[in-house]
């Protein structure tokens, strides 16, 4: 896959995040399936953080300063350590819409970058550039699909009646 590619799929889920996101109220946003899974607001949290402290953050330094480590980041204990649950929803929505469209723009300026740049991360052991871009595309798809989750088992906690015709998850 080309990387013009990449980015181009990473622009067009500012469209899908939006479409699955925005002009959500109530108890959706802070709905959890169970207490070990995130609630939507949540997700999106996670999104932005790793928005500007992983992927581009990562990515600048391994395309610009490959050989100074990104500083460490700990996304799974960013949920309870930055108090995910009580961010304003509105706001982190349109906080992550407008950090991706910069990541855009910076991912278009970018003048003949060296994809094949590589760093030794602490614990995935050899990256690349190309690698670090490749995961955020992935990283957008896991995420989308997790809000497709939570808004289904939502739907299947709030439902009148069954939603098996549907068929199932």
């Amino acid at each position: 896959m080309e990387n013009s590619h990449i980015i181009k799929e990473l622009e067009r889920n500012i469209s899908v995040f939006k479409a699955h996101l925005e002009g959500l109220e109530g108890e959706i946003i802070r709905f959890k399936p169970d207490p070990e899974h995130w609630s939507i607001l949540e997700i999106l949290s996670h999104l932005y953080d790793e928005e500007v402290e992983d992927f581009r953050q990562r990515l600048d330094y391994m395309l610009h300063s490959p050989d100074i480590l990104p500083p460490p980041i700990d996304p799974v204990n960013w949920v309870n350590d930055r108090r995910y649950k009580d961010n304003d929803y509105d706001k982190k929505l349109k906080d992550f819409i407008q950090a991706r469209a910069d990541s855009i723009a910076w991912l278009e300026s970018l003048e003949n970058p060296q994809w094949d740049n590589e760093q030794v991360h602490r614990r995935l052991g050899l990256m690349t550039a190309q690698k670090y871009l490749e995961n955020w595309l992935a990283h957008d798809l896991l995420h989308i699909r997790q809000i497709t989750r939570v808004k289904y088992l939502f739907l299947k906690k709030e439902a009148k009646s069954s939603i098996d015709y549907a068929g199932t998850w």
